[in-house]
């Protein structure tokens, strides 16, 4: 419709204008944009782009200008306003330094505790305006190991005790997204046991009454739990 307004709740808009004069040509060009950033159009100059589709990349009011041309003069010019509107379709998750994350990309790190922020992202990928209320837990965790998670807002602060793979849950109606952390050891101590696992040190010297003695040696990573690994000296 030639003037009209349009809302649009998507990224992209199909027009096609009636035509079946074979001689006319279509020029589209961006009139007024809220965001700035201009409407990208399929076609261009051409018979066939009477039939054209719109491409957005930022919510806001958009004004377009199309002008039919004949013989090389412009013989018509109407224009079509677009309010495009930001709709929920994604919870985006980052991490304490912004980076984005993803069940499919883990974070990995050797610390105790890491803080996530989630946010409801548009269709555009950018954070709503508005943000509705996001609830976090934990979906997975190893074996036997307690988390200690706080949550502030949108903001999930994770506490652990022990290495491994943990997934954690943020949600908002219909829409989820997880986030994978794989937390790492780190050798922090050394230790030396005897054949009973009594422990040895300087202070507590090995009594042997053979000519050969057994000595474990134990790592420990920054939880204080056994390394998986056995340190090799």
């Amino acid at each position: 419709n030639v003037g009209a307004s349009y809302d649009v709740s998507t990224t992209s808009v199909r027009v096609t204008i009636v035509s079946s004069d074979s001689s006319l040509s279509f020029s589209w060009e961006t009139a007024e944009s809220s965001s700035g950033k201009p409407v990208s159009f399929a076609k261009n100059n051409s018979s066939s782009a009477k039939d054209n589709t719109l491409k957005f990349t930022e919510a806001g009011l958009y004004v377009v200008r199309v002008s039919v041309i004949q013989a090389k003069q412009i013989v018509s010019t109407s224009t079509l306003s677009f309010q495009v509107n930001s709709v929920l379709t994604g919870l985006k998750i980052t991490d304490s330094n912004g980076a984005a994350a993803s069940a499919s990309k883990p974070i990995v790190t050797s610390a105790n505790s890491i803080q996530f922020s989630a946010a409801a992202v548009d269709q555009f990928g950018n954070p709503l305006s508005t943000q509705p209320t996001i609830a976090w837990n934990v979906k997975a965790q190893p074996k036997g190991v307690t988390t200690n998670t706080t949550q502030t807002g949108n903001d999930f602060q994770v506490g652990v005790n022990s290495s491994g793979d943990y997934i954690f849950r943020a949600s908002s109606g219909t829409y989820f997204s997880d986030v994978s952390l794989k937390v790492s050891q780190v050798l922090t101590t050394l230790s030396l046991t005897d054949e009973a696992g009594s422990p040895l040190s300087a202070d507590t010297p090995l009594s042997v009454s053979s000519t050969m003695a057994r000595i474990n040696l134990q790592g420990r990573d920054q939880f204080g739990n056994l390394m998986t690994t056995v340190p090799s000296l």
